[in-house]
């Protein structure tokens, strides 16, 4: 009984100011990987997502879909994966009905797989085409 009283505090204070609200998703992110691969995702805040795949030597993928947060994660419908291993040339991007990401609020990072991360940034987006 004791041990609780003390964690529940922990717990509260470690977790409980951590805001996980749709609109702390809103943003740009952007992924480097190590097959050569360049993700961008735009994550709007009226429900939708526009992503960018590129690779040096490859056809720049384009793609949009939608989200909505399941805590902890986002899940993504209509997504593309642009990458399959670490190791080139392993670059065959295909899509995926329904992608669920573990998102962590509080570092500004969305974890899509083992090899792919993805951190917020301030500023950006994803260029039109032919600019």
């Amino acid at each position: 009984m004791i041990l609780v009283t003390l964690i529940q505090p922990l717990a509260l204070a470690l977790f409980g100011c951590v805001s996980s609200e749709p609109k702390d998703l809103v943003g740009t992110y952007v992924g480097d990987y190590a097959n050569g691969a360049h993700e961008v995702i735009v994550i709007r805040e009226d429900g939708t997502f526009e992503q960018l795949i590129t690779r040096e030597g490859s056809n720049a993928i384009r793609n949009e879909g939608k989200w909505e947060i399941s805590k902890p994660s986002v899940v993504f419908y209509d997504f593309v994966i642009g990458f399959q291993t670490k190791e080139p040339p392993d670059f065959l991007p295909h899509r995926v009905n329904v992608m669920a990401a573990a998102w962590h609020p509080q570092s500004g990072v969305i974890v899509v797989s083992l090899y792919s991360e993805l951190r917020k940034q301030s500023t950006g987006g994803i260029t039109p085409t032919g600019t």
